[in-house]
């Protein structure tokens, strides 16, 4: 199963009942890249709420051997919100990039919110006009195409909002989401839920 949602921790009530397992890996690497520490309540804690253990996992710094040793021992993989292109570029050095097919193909769950989902499309180039591309390996934007569109998250948010409705502009294809909106991927069957 594949959730992208444009801020997880307001879809988080709705999607809830849909997740299984008992381990999650959070990759903070987005947050950092913004500057900023991700706050718990709003991130790891709503795992721990359901009784999940929650491991802090940056990428920055891993091999690929250490990435898919972690990768082993989970059930959900949760990339959380933040800078899309430094996430992007540590999944690729980490060896995570190439991790996640076969994640998905014994049955673990990808999570995405904000950055998390938009390294889910196709590319990233896409996103430029709301994330500052300069931190990241601008020579290599390929994703993970676990979507066949991109994903532009925050239509309704203040502060990237504008940036939301450029981006759509430019990509008619889109799969365009408000704060309160989450995509579920289930095999073939795809819903939006609002909450």
């Amino acid at each position: 199963m594949i959730i992208l949602a444009s801020e997880l921790y307001i879809s988080f009530q709705k999607l809830a009942p849909l997740l299984t397992g008992d381990h999650v890996l959070f990759i903070p690497d987005a947050c950092y890249g913004e500057g900023f520490e991700p706050d718990y309540n709003d991130h790891q804690g709503l795992f721990a709420a359901l009784g999940m253990t929650v491991t802090d996992f940056e990428l920055k710094g891993k091999t690929p051997e250490e990435t898919k040793a972690a990768l082993d021992k989970t059930d959900i993989l949760y990339m959380g919100p933040g800078h899309t292109f430094y996430l992007h570029e540590h999944m690729k050095k980490s060896g995570l990039f190439d991790c996640i097919p076969s994640f998905l193909d014994r049955g673990g769950i990808y999570i995405g919110s904000s950055a998390g989902s938009i390294v889910a499309s196709p590319d990233i180039a896409f996103i430029a006009p709301m994330d500052d591309p300069r931190p990241g390996d601008l020579d290599d934007t390929k994703a993970l195409g676990l979507i066949d569109k991109p994903f532009v998250p925050h239509k309704d948010h203040v502060r990237m909002g504008k940036a939301a409705a450029e981006i759509a502009k430019n990509n008619p294809d889109a799969i365009v989401l408000n704060d309160n909106e989450a995509l579920i991927i289930q095999g073939k069957k795809t819903d939006i839920i609002q909450s």
